[in-house]
């Protein structure tokens, strides 16, 4: 009778086993975490992946990161400096890339994709039709971008497609158009640890005029 319960009880934990590893199996499809990022430093883009169990989100693998690609043109990347703070990656979409899963860099990275009706880069179209303007503009998204202003950007990158000024007026009519835009969304940023260093980068854009009203 003792060594039937024995076998009894061996089989049971047996099957408890393989359910659970049949179980373990049938999650793994749904525990792999998949997405891209964006590096403002390098305007680069790369993929991630890791596995975590579902329900309590404990991660059970390490990142596994792609090589990075280029995420514009050459006519693009050669008005931008490569700055010498720490390399920063913001997340661009998780799986399943739709726009429930999407965060603000995407606002970039988009506009960077943006084609001609011929099918030709859009923003490296315009810039080499305006390399005065373009090397004004491309350094100030890419100082936008360092301090995560990506809800801004597609609203600069308008203004720099629909401007009709001369040149020379082109750096401070932006800066102007930008320290407004970014000043009527204040609310949105006085609270983020990183107000203070904005701040110190927003000032100086603040035209003459401004700055005596202020």
């Amino acid at each position: 009778m003792g060594q039937s319960n024995k076998s009894s009880r061996k089989r049971y934990l047996l099957l408890v086993f393989a359910l659970g590893l049949i179980a373990l199996v049938a999650c793994i499809p749904f525990t792999k975490i998949e997405g891209t990022e964006f590096s403002p430093n390098a305007f680069q883009t790369r993929s991630f992946s890791y596995y975590r169990l579902p329900f309590i989100k404990l991660r059970v693998s390490r990142t596994t990161l792609t090589i990075p690609n280029q995420a514009t043109e050459l006519e693009i990347l050669k008005h931008l400096s490569r700055p010498a703070s720490e390399e920063l990656w913001h997340p661009v979409a998780l799986a399943p890339y739709d726009e429930t899963n999407r965060y603000p860099a995407a606002l970039l990275v988009d506009s960077l994709a943006r084609r001609t009706p011929e099918g030709n880069h859009l923003w490296a179209a315009w810039s080499a039709l305006h390399p005065n303007q373009a090397a004004t503009l491309w350094p100030f998204i890419q100082s936008m971008a360092m301090y995560n202003l990506y809800l801004e950007i597609p609203e600069i990158l308008q203004f720099a497609e629909n401007y009709q000024g001369p040149d020379n007026q082109f750096k401070s009519d932006l800066h102007s158009f930008a320290y407004d835009l970014v000043n009527q969304r204040r609310d949105l940023y006085t609270h983020s640890p990183d107000w203070e260093n904005l701040q110190a980068w927003l000032d100086p854009l603040i035209p003459p005029q401004k700055s005596n009203t202020r």
